[in-house]
């Protein structure tokens, strides 16, 4: 079974036995899931993927505490959510390389991510940062969205990320006026800086980038 999805808050005892095998478990508005030890039920050798989406939860569940392999995992709109527990769980995901944080009211990115070191992309849209820690050390990242949060400045560490390959930084929807000049230092695959109010100079300076083939949407 490659993908799995569990909506409320359903009797995992009676159900996860069946589950074995899954490689993808969702779970979706469901709140009673941080006391459930759901790793004797669950084969965690064959379990990649993992999404917790509009749960009432305060902390990451055991699950994720005792299965360390996971290569892709989702938290979403989780407002109440501890965010230093979360990172510190991932930071413990050697295999890690997808992570989408969206919604959860992050002000301030625990820098206990910089040690996922396979990270190669990272989601954390719709939250409430205003800067970044440096995210060099994550020598496999090219993906970065932080679209929608609260940027006032450019977080200049993403112009440090994976050089020998274009990247796709999304940080639209943010409260930018300035677009430093070491921004286009490098090469893109998407660059997307829409909905900032952008001042005069930086949208002439983007828009002679963007002539000179930068991709963005």
């Amino acid at each position: 079974m490659e993908i799995t999805s569990i909506h409320g808050d359903l009797n995992l005892e009676l159900i996860l036995p069946c589950l074995v095998k899954t490689k993808h478990l969702n779970f979706y508005h469901a709140s009673n899931l941080n006391g459930a030890h759901l790793t004797p039920l669950v084969d965690y050798e064959s379990l990649m993927k993992i999404g917790f989406l509009a749960c009432d939860i305060d902390s990451l569940p055991p699950i994720c505490t005792e299965i360390t392999d996971l290569s892709w995992i989702q938290i979403y709109e989780s407002p109440n959510i501890n965010h230093e527990q979360v990172f510190a769980v991932l930071a413990n995901m050697k295999n890690l390389e997808v992570l989408h944080y969206e919604k959860n009211q992050l002000k301030q990115l625990p820098e206990s991510i910089l040690r996922a070191r396979q990270l190669k992309s990272l989601n954390l849209n719709e939250n409430q940062l205003t800067d970044l820690p440096a995210l060099d050390s994550l020598k496999y990242l090219y993906t970065v969205d932080v679209s929608w949060n609260s940027f006032t400045e450019y977080p200049l560490c993403l112009t440090n990320l994976s050089r020998d390959k274009r990247i796709d930084i999304v940080i639209a929807m943010n409260k930018i006026k300035e677009i430093p000049l070491s921004v286009f230092d490098r090469k893109y695959r998407i660059f997307n800086i829409y909905g900032n109010p952008l001042n005069a100079e930086s949208l002439r300076l983007l828009d002679r980038k963007m002539k000179a083939k930068y991709e963005t949407w």
